[in-house]
């Protein structure tokens, strides 16, 4: 019969010798939806890495989301308070942050000028423009209001520049923030487990939340947590 295991059903005792393969099956039935996992999702399979890096996705403050021009969108008084609550935590979790890079749009540059308050001084810092907020991908269940996927190339160009496995030279674990936006970090948690894209919305983030991710040397990766937010006292949770 070969390899066989032992599968317990309910009960004390019951038992079932079943082959591998029969097993397997059981425990973990196929279905059409199941795709392998793509080893060489970042195109570095083959490259040398000896260093997991774990990235802290930061959510902006609140905004005046109907400020006239995108220049004015800037944090609210809460939204001021809620990346004051971030930066604690972040400076709490006593990790040796290698660098921080915000989006371009006021609202991130405000909080991510916060979060610095509470991190080293020298910490590296820089922009990237790919960060900015906008329509990532047409997402089921669909919504006539978002049916055009304007901003899918600058969001998935943004993924590539920050989702890989560590450089060759990269010898110990690094810590790097982001700060984002929602629409962003949604679509990078569902890009980086290699799940449907168009899932994205189904997805909810706090303004000023934390989501984790590690990205380790043999290519697997583990969202830790998603748009964390237990650190916020609650008069100061909004989304």
């Amino acid at each position: 019969m070969g390899f066989s295991r032992v599968l317990t059903y309910g009960g004390v005792g019951t038992v079932s010798l079943i082959a591998g393969a029969q097993l397997n099956q059981i425990v973990r039935p196929s279905s059409p939806e199941d795709k392998e996992w793509d080893n060489n999702w970042d195109g570095r399979e083959k490259q040398e890495c000896h260093a997991t890096r774990n990235l802290l996705l930061i959510r902006h403050g609140n905004y005046l989301i109907d400020a006239p021009v995108r220049d004015e969108k800037k944090l609210t008084d809460l939204g001021i308070q809620q990346l004051h609550e971030t930066g604690k935590y972040l400076k709490a979790l006593g990790l040796k942050y290698t660098k921080i890079t915000h989006s371009t749009l006021i609202r991130a540059v405000e909080s991510c000028d916060i979060i610095m308050k509470y991190l080293p001084a020298d910490l590296p810092k820089s922009c990237d423009e790919d960060l900015c907020e906008g329509l990532p991908y047409v997402p089921i269940p669909w919504r006539s209001n978002l049916n055009l996927a304007k901003d899918n190339e600058r969001i998935e160009r943004a993924f590539k520049t920050h989702f890989h496995r560590a450089d060759p030279d990269q010898k110990k674990n690094s810590h790097e923030i982001i700060v984002c936006h929602a629409n962003v970090i949604r679509y990078f948690v569902c890009r980086v487990l290699q799940l449907p894209p168009s899932a994205w919305l189904r997805m909810s983030l706090f303004h000023g939340s934390v989501t984790s991710v590690s990205i380790r040397p043999n290519g697997h990766v583990s969202v830790n947590s998603v748009g964390d937010i237990g650190f916020m006292p609650r008069k100061l949770q909004t989304r």
